[in-house]
């Protein structure tokens, strides 16, 4: 699923004009961000169901599990930094991605009090 983004701040908006001109560029940069967690995620299940399968590749050598740990060091910190661009880019036209729940139209204030240790 796709997530949008919204500006942080209701009160400081651009205006009307400036967000038309910037709905592209973010919905693009709220695109990519998605698709980019959206892999991570599809990652992660393939290699849980591999896992539970016993299909995984089993490395021979300490140099064979060496060089997977440090190329999955390398895949994983390139994500990180393309995803952290993409919200760096986002907070400078004073955006973010919008968080699951307010998809559902539900309100930040009830959630936090849903979530709350109780």
């Amino acid at each position: 699923m796709s997530r949008g983004w919204t500006y942080i701040d209701d009160d400081k908006l651009p205006s009307e004009e400036d967000q038309e001109k910037q709905r592209p560029f973010l919905d693009s940069l709220a695109q990519q961000w998605s698709a980019l967690t959206e892999a991570e995620e599809q990652r992660g299940f393939i290699r849980q169901a591999d896992f539970e399968d016993g299909d995984g590749y089993e490395p021979e050598t300490d140099e064979e599990v060496e060089a997977i740990k440090a190329n999955e060091l390398i895949r994983r910190r390139l994500h990180d930094a393309q995803v952290s661009a993409i919200e760096q880019l986002l907070f400078e036209k004073g955006a973010r991605m919008m968080r699951p729940y307010e998809h559902w139209n539900e309100d930040e204030e009830r959630m936090q009090y849903l979530e709350r240790d109780r």
